[in-house]
């Protein structure tokens, strides 16, 4: 095997990394000569620079470990590094641990970087010999020692284990050992166990395990989990202790002390000289002193005590005489807090009735004196907050229902004096009818209070009023009575019907609106929506209101309607904003919404009320002016961005179509100021008597014939006749133009007599010659007899909408014009530049071939070069250079070749072929691309079969897939997904990668050719290019979704139609 001299490191920057390397790095011959040694390679074997270049590696370490090997030989050389661990022998002739990397580079020589692994394998040593120290420890301690592995799983016999329960190791190993736990512990443990295995968190519980000899032991568990070096979980290793003695003594003790733990008074004992010698649970609760602290103290050095009666002296001095003691005291607890105690002392005599001490029985009635206090303070707050109430009260005996007790509240209410009120019952008093007193009394006795009942009440004199009232029962000195407490809601009342009245009263005016109507509460919840809403999606009002209307809206137009009607709510402003409103049918359409708040006095919002006009034609209008924009702009940039460098007469075509542009853009400017005008002329409906022109008027029978009966202000201004006194009918029908006076009589006639709702649009001409389009609206009036009474309605001057409506027509059909004059231009433009694209592919194709001869003939001259002798070695660095160069030209004009024959669609011939065997055979091609990133592939083709150009297809695939795998992401292995499936007529072919993925900004110069993104991977920037020409000059088109860092997606729509026509003969003639 021959190899060309080493070059030594000559790169600076590279020599620089390798000198300074942490690792040795050693480069040898294929005879096993070392050629190069870094300065930490030196100081590994301890040899200088100069002793190690040419010295054979078999002076370091056995050499069958690199080189004579067989199977690490033939590692080296498949390309493939070889890992290995051995002793190196240093010049002073100590051995160390070193682990070698090894692999082959270009000219056969062989690098290895070699680390020193001795104190690694030191802690190795004494790990191993740690565990053989366990084990032994394990085998003779008395304890029921046990391991297993990471998943908690038994893997190693424990003979202790065997021994304590009689498990055989077969019985034992795996989970076994949960058989030998008692059937009240097993599934607890086992849940415990799993837990802590989960969480890699030790474990210590008890449970009882079934002894050798047939019964039960308590045994407490103490587990660990084992890391390795690395931190890599191994396994667990734990601990039995037999606990079964201490469990019965401790449950004996826990009997003997429950009894007195269990009392809630504490019990003290101290003996004759009063030191503490008893301090119960109950005590440290009370005191705040545990039985620790307590115990051995002087009682007064603890509880610090005050007597109610008496002293201390007389206490005891009763204690000595009786036995006995028992009283009410304050004593205070440790932080100083004082406590009501009723304590109860007691001598305790020994066999010979001397006193050996006292036990004290303490109860805590701090609670109970505290609530003594507080009810009577509440009595005496009571009787202050009942005279000084804002609401009347009275207070009646139960068994008889008569007052006992009134406030001044009340009595002004009622218009009575105290005399007159006390003795009576609620009735004869007026407050109160017969039957609601009984029925008051009823509801009482059933839910023990009655709340917010409403009544009405007769004053002293006279006067009836509205009154809200609450009954409760109550203890008044000692005896069963009734609480009535009442509020004056009269002008609360009076309101309501007002609010109830002007609530009606808009109601109808909104039903009457052209428009989509809605009111909110200040929260922002839809508590309103007018008939024209109902009618318009027909869904139920009850599943609209609060936020169910946004059902109704597009999908796509939700999140951002909710988000600016909170922010609106929430920042208490006005609100102008267009949606999508789905109507009965199931259509969208698009509406204008305009929302206004209604301000309290205090400049509160009390509620929102919100109007909706339909600006469906509008919006349509202006999105065909918008497509027809983005069209030409396409059509335009198209062609005029490929061939803008290359000749004059394309730039002045496409200057021309900016105009035409340019041109357009002003026309949809103008289209959008008239539908800006259209839009101002809708207002909200507190704006509707004035700036929305809207007026309301009532037409009723009066004495047997027709008769206006109400004309508002906006109505006088819209047909300039006063309103005061209303006009006549006839005076109205004099306004209309002629021929719609017929109508609007024969219209207005039906309504008032059947009652009908009534509709109808006209002209009128004024005093002053003007003509007004009007539009107008009414609906029947009923009593509650169901008699008819009037027609409520309103009119609205539309002028304004008509003429700019007229406008709009007439300006969409300029601007159709316009269109179709500069579609006509541009189809003549694009056929000139299809002509000018076919010369420039023509060109190119030619020039490729030209170029092939020099080519041809310069490769000869170099051959001849081989016969000079002059400085062979520069002759042959020339050589390649030139070679080099050859190549570079090669490809680069082949490239030009492909592109002029996928330009021309020379290669037409379509045939019906399998995709997977398409992509198999691309996958044999980049095998070694793939195979050497590890790319992995996720195949679904829903369409198996497609007729296209084979070749077309193998290229598109293959560009796709091996752009996938060079711009793979360094964090992952390439994963690509394929799969193809049928969309209208098209068939879509994806390929989605996880790769580096492409920024928005450069996704549109994407597919142009000699275009290259990314420039640590080598290519000529024209894959996307040629891919895109494949399928657009067979009527598909491509498609990118990229997001960086994430990956990306490309998406082929063909159209297998396209080739049922074309034949092999056609293809021939072309």
């Amino acid at each position: 095997m021959s190899t060309t001299p080493f070059q030594p490191f000559s790169d600076e920057l590279f020599r620089t990394l390798v000198q300074q390397a942490r690792d040795g790095i050693l480069v040898t011959d294929s005879a096993g000569h070392l050629v190069e040694i870094n300065p930490k390679g030196c100081r590994l074997a301890g040899y200088t620079r100069q002793e190690m270049v040419g010295m054979p590696l078999a002076k370091l370490l056995e050499p069958e470990l690199l080189v004579g090997h067989p199977p690490h030989q033939e590692q080296l050389q498949q390309g493939k590094s070889v890992l290995v661990a051995c002793e190196l022998r240093r010049k002073d002739g100590s051995l160390i641990w070193v682990e070698i990397n090894a692999y082959t580079v270009p000219n056969c020589y062989i690098v290895g970087i070699v680390r020193d692994i001795t104190q690694r394998k030191k802690h190795e040593e004494a790990l191993q010999a740690s565990a053989a120290r366990f084990r032994a420890l394990v085998d003779a301690t008395a304890q029921i020692v046990w391991t297993t592995d990471a998943q908690g799983a038994v893997v190693e016999d424990s003979p202790s284990w065997r021994a304590f329960t009689g498990q055989s190791y077969e019985e034992w190993k795996g989970f076994g050992w949960l058989d030998a736990f008692h059937p009240d512990d097993r599934e607890r443990v086992a849940g415990e166990w799993q837990r802590a295995v989960e969480s890699r968190t030790p474990l210590t519980t008890e449970y009882r395990v079934r002894h050798r000899d047939g019964g039960w032991r308590w045994t407490t568990a103490r587990t660990s989990p084992v890391y390795n070096r690395r931190g890599v979980l191994e396994g667990w290793v734990g601990m039995n202790t037999d606990i079964t003695e201490r469990k019965q003594i401790e449950a004996q003790l826990q009997y003997q002390a429950s009894l007195l733990d269990n009392v809630s008074d504490a019990v003290i004992a101290v003996d004759r000289s009063f030191q503490i010698t008893s301090w119960n649970p109950a005590a440290e609760v009370i005191y705040g002193w545990t039985a620790e602290e307590a115990v051995g103290k002087h009682i007064n050095e603890v509880l610090k005590t005050e007597y109610f009666q008496g002293t201390q002296e007389q206490a005891r001095a009763q204690l000595g005489q009786l036995g006995n003691w028992q009283g009410e005291v304050r004593q205070y607890r440790r932080d100083g807090q004082p406590r009501t105690i009723l304590s109860s002392v007691t001598w305790i005599k020994e066999a010979g009735g001397q006193p050996v001490g006292a036990i004290a029985v303490n109860h805590d009635v701090t609670e109970h004196r505290q609530m003594t206090e507080a009810l009577q303070q509440s009595e005496a707050r009571f009787s202050r907050a009942f005279q000084v109430s804002p609401a009347a009260q009275l207070i009646l005996r139960q068994r008889d229902n008569r007052v006992i007790a009134v406030n001044e509240t009340a009595l002004k209410l009622l218009e009575l004096r105290r005399e007159d009120v006390l003795g009576q019952t609620p009735d004869r008093l007026g407050v109160i009818s017969p039957e609601l007193m009984r029925e008051r009394q009823a509801a009482l006795a059933e839910h023990g209070e009655v709340r917010g009942r409403e009544h009405t009440a007769r004053t002293g004199s006279g006067r009836v009023i509205h009154m809200l009232t609450s009954v409760s029962g109550l203890e008044f000195d000692g005896e069963a009575c009734v609480l009535i407490i009442g509020i004056d809601i009269t002008e609360r009342k009076q309101a309501e019907s007002a609010l109830v009245e002007s609530e009606r009263r808009f109601r109808q005016i909104a039903e009457g609106l052209p428009q989509l109507v809605w009111t909110c509460n200040a929260d922002g919840c839809c508590e309103y929506l007018n008939d024209q809403w109902i009618k318009y999606t027909g869904v139920p009002a009850a599943e609209q209101l609060d936020y169910g209307w946004l059902a109704q809206l597009h999908p796509d137009d939700r999140l951002p309607t909710r988000l600016a009607w909170d922010q609106a709510v929430t920042q208490q402003s006005e609100l102008q904003l267009e949606y999508r409103l789905r109507r009965h049918d199931g259509v969208y359409r698009w509406f204008e919404v305009r929302a206004l708040r209604l301000q309290s006095a205090a400049g509160d919002t009390f509620r929102w009320f919100g109007t909706n006009n339909d600006i469906e034609d509008r919006k349509q209008a202006a999105q065909i002016l918008q497509r027809t924009n983005e069209v030409l702009e396409q059509r335009v940039q198209a062609r005029t961005q490929e061939l803008i460098d290359t000749n004059h007469e394309l730039q002045a075509a496409n200057e021309e179509l900016q105009a035409a542009n340019e041109e357009l853009h002003a026309s949809n400017e103008h289209v959008s100021t008239i539908n800006a005008q259209l839009s101002e002329t809708t207002q909200v409906l507190k704006q509707a008597q004035q700036t929305a022109h809207l007026g309301n008027w009532e037409l009723a029978f009066v004495e047997g014939k027709e008769q206006i009966v109400y004309w508002s202000e906006e109505m006088s201004r819209i047909f300039q006749i006063p309103s005061d006194p209303p006009p006549t009918l006839s005076s109205v029908v004099e306004r209309l133009l002629p021929e719609h006076r017929d109508t609007f009589r024969q219209k207005i006639g039906r309504a008032i007599q059947e009652g009908v709702s009534y509709e109808h649009s006209c002209k009128i001409q004024l005093p002053s010659g003007g003509i007004r389009y009007i539009e107008s609206r009414g609906i029947p009036i009923w009593n509650d007899q169901g008699q008819f009474l009037k027609i409520r309605g309103i009119s609205q001057d539309i002028t304004a909408r008509r003429k700019l409506e007229e406008e709009l027509q007439q300006a969409n059909t300029t601007l159709e014009q316009k269109v179709a004059e500069r579609t006509a231009e541009l189809q003549l433009r694009n056929q000139e530049l299809v002509r000018i694209n076919t010369d420039l592919d023509n060109f190119l194709y030619m020039s490729s071939h030209d170029l092939k001869h020099p080519i041809t003939n310069l490769e000869g001259l170099l051959d001849m070069q081989s016969f000079f002798e002059e400085n062979p070695v520069q002759k042959q660095r020339w050589e390649a250079m030139m070679r080099q160069s050859i190549a570079r030209l090669r490809t680069v004009i082949s490239h030009i070749t492909e592109i002029s024959k996928v330009q021309r669609g020379l290669e037409q011939e379509a045939q019906e072929m399998d995709i997977g065997r398409v992509l198999e055979s691309v996958q044999q091609d980049l095998a070694f691309l793939i195979k050497e990133h590890r790319a992995t592939f996720e195949v679904k083709l829903e369409v198996a079969r497609l007729r296209f150009i084979p070749k077309y297809l193998h290229s598109i695939l293959q560009n796709l897939i091996s752009n996938a795998i060079k711009y793979r992401h360094p964090d992952r292995t390439p994963l690509i997904k394929i799969t193809t499936h049928r969309q209208d007529k098209q068939v879509v072919l994806a390929v989605q990668d996880n790769g580096l993925g492409i920024p928005p900004k450069q996704q549109k110069r994407l597919f142009k050719m000699f275009q290259r993104l990314h420039t640590h991977v080598d290519g000529a920037g024209i894959g996307l290019y040629m891919t895109r020409r494949m399928i657009e000059n067979y009527g598909g088109q491509i498609q990118v979704e990229s997001q960086v860092d994430v990956g990306t997606t490309f998406r082929v729509y063909l159209d297998p139609n396209r080739f049922a026509h074309i034949s092999s003969e056609e293809n021939k003639n072309d």
